[in-house]
């Protein structure tokens, strides 16, 4: 008897069922400052890997929004850390009309607004996964357990991904 996928799996899996067109995932955060570095992490897991689109936007996701568009995605899915009193390593999934009515993200730009730019300049759907950190400051490794999250997602990501074609 197999066990239920969590509930980020499930909402995952229908939206990429329902996407057409590339996967693109972007990773935002700040290497070296503990947890917030989980998107560029999992971007690092991504990388080469797949036919899965994975750029690390760092902290400033909306200079990205042209090089996302170039790759005419029908999935745009954000990456970050989180901090919203969950256990630390648990994994969200949100829409980007969830995240509008919330004070989420530590960027510039919020991730629902950057979403939302996505949606109107390339018609593709857009989520957040979203990473409950534990640790969050100046010089300091991503814990552990967002670690196992990471490894979780990119497991997940990479067994979804369509394989590189060979001629």
């Amino acid at each position: 008897m197999s066990t239920p996928s969590p509930e980020w799996q499930t909402g995952l899996t229908r939206l990429w069922e329902r996407a057409e067109g590339r996967v693109v995932v972007l990773g935002i955060g700040r290497r070296g400052h503990g947890d917030d570095a989980a998107g560029p992490l999992l971007i690092d897991r991504l990388q080469a890997s797949s036919d899965l689109a994975a750029i690390d936007c760092g902290t400033a996701p909306e200079n990205f929004l042209g090089v996302v568009a170039r790759h005419h995605p029908g999935l745009a899915l954000l990456v970050d850390a989180c901090c919203v009193g969950a256990d630390a390593g648990t994994i969200h999934l949100l829409s980007p009309d969830e995240l509008a009515h919330t004070d989420f993200g530590t960027h510039g730009l919020t991730p629902a607004l950057f979403l939302k730019m996505i949606e109107q300049q390339t018609g593709a759907e857009c989520a957040l996964l979203a990473i409950e950190s534990e640790r969050v400051g100046a010089d300091i490794p991503a814990s552990p357990c967002v670690h196992k999250a990471i490894s979780t997602i990119a497991e997940f990501l990479l067994s979804h991904a369509p394989k590189p074609r060979t001629l």
